[in-house]
């Protein structure tokens, strides 16, 4: 008979816990997640909100496969980072030069979503770095 502390799968649950990220950074993948979906399909195209609905599914699934979806938010939010933060420092910059001569509520609009958006990528990027070596750590740094 298995002890208590195994899984269905045969896995030890205190092994596979240590893999789960805080609270915190969680819902801040969700709120980033969500927020930039949102953003990109009302900008550019709804294709887009792939990579973010991939992230916000790795933060549902993070306490039934906690490694698996340890790997799918970090390699959705190394996606969603390496577009949104690109997009947002173009608009930026063509906002600064567009926006005194011709004034337009839409590029404002979008340059702002863009800019929350970029900001919530990359203050959970932070967090997901900051949990990992704390994961590690906690765990000896052994896989």
């Amino acid at each position: 008979m298995k002890e208590r502390s195994e899984g269905i799968l045969g896995s030890n649950e205190s092994e596979n816990r240590t893999w789960i990220l805080s609270a915190k950074t969680r819902w801040l993948a969700i709120l980033a997640g969500c927020f930039t979906a949102v953003t990109a399909s009302v900008s550019i195209s709804w294709l887009l909100a792939f990579w973010p609905i991939i992230l916000i599914v790795g933060v549902i699934a993070q306490r039934r496969f906690p490694r698996s979806s340890l790997a799918l938010m970090s390699i959705s939010a190394l996606s969603m980072s390496l577009w949104v933060v690109p997009i947002t420092l173009g608009l930026l910059i063509q906002s600064v030069r567009t926006l005194p001569s011709y004034h337009d509520f839409n590029i404002v609009a979008v340059t702002f979503l863009y800019v929350v958006s970029s900001l919530l990528v990359i203050s959970y990027d932070v967090a997901l770095i900051i949990d990992f070596l704390k994961l590690t750590r906690l765990r000896g740094g052994t896989s």
